[in-house]
């Protein structure tokens, strides 16, 4: 299993940078842009991805899903982040995703994912992932509210080229589930990673803290959960705080 790599020694942002040469030259599935020093990464909903040079990964992965309609994408992003706290948890446990697709270890925050899409017609022909990873950073801004680090988790230095690999050629075993529409699979291997799900927490919303247990999610991506009361209640994404 392979694919290309391109490395620059910095740059604005992996996916700007991607979306940018994908449009220019179509580039082949898992084409990955790696830098040593992204200066404005991105995160969700407007956020600033902040990394410290050559300590950490920052990447994107251009793909083109065969057939994956716009309603649907929301399984691209589960079977990427997924597939990072799967391929975490080979070597210690407790790495989880954190709805929608933060990358945790236990309660606090190891990796970021901004995805992309580009729709023509009934379907996504390309999907730009950028990936966020802190690896050997350990001091962080105090705007950040729970980072933390490979290296804090497990007490050494990694090299990054090669664990990058490592993680890209896990994302790539996994990824045939999307070109199989295998959604079922999809799901069962979200949920698996999926921090707090089916315990009860406590949670806020605009009408209040409450305690609560995650069941599910909609196909659009909207988190499901049930009180302590019984009562279903669904979020996008900023409508709901974890306690």
């Amino acid at each position: 299993m392979g694919f290309k790599l391109i490395k620059l020694k910095s740059v604005n942002s992996t996916n700007l940078f991607a979306k940018q040469i994908e449009k220019a030259v179509p580039q082949p599935d898992f084409c990955c842009i790696y830098t040593d020093n992204q200066l404005s990464g991105r995160g969700q909903a407007q956020t600033v991805w902040e990394s410290e040079p050559n300590a950490n990964l920052t990447f994107s992965l251009i793909l083109h899903p065969k057939s994956i309609a716009p309603h649907e994408q929301f399984y691209i992003s589960k079977l990427i982040a997924a597939s990072i706290a799967d391929f975490f948890n080979k070597e210690a446990s407790h790495f989880w995703v954190k709805w929608p697709n933060d990358i945790y270890f236990n309660n606090k925050k190891l990796a970021g994912i901004l995805i992309e899409n580009a729709i023509s017609g009934k379907n996504i022909t390309t999907c730009i992932v950028g990936i966020g990873l802190n690896i050997n950073q350990t001091n962080f801004s105090e705007n950040l509210p729970n980072p933390i680090s490979l290296k804090q988790i497990h007490n050494k230095t990694y090299r990054l080229e090669p664990l990058l690999k490592q993680l890209i050629n896990h994302i790539q075993l996994k990824w045939n589930l999307i070109e199989n529409r295998n959604f079922i699979q999809i799901n069962e291997l979200y949920f698996n990673n999926l921090y707090l799900f089916r315990k009860f927490a406590n949670y806020k919303d605009a009408t209040g803290k409450f305690v609560g247990k995650i069941i599910g999610t909609e196909e659009t991506g909207k988190l499901i959960i049930e009180t302590k009361k019984g009562t279903i209640k669904k979020y996008d994404l900023k409508e709901l705080s974890y306690l």
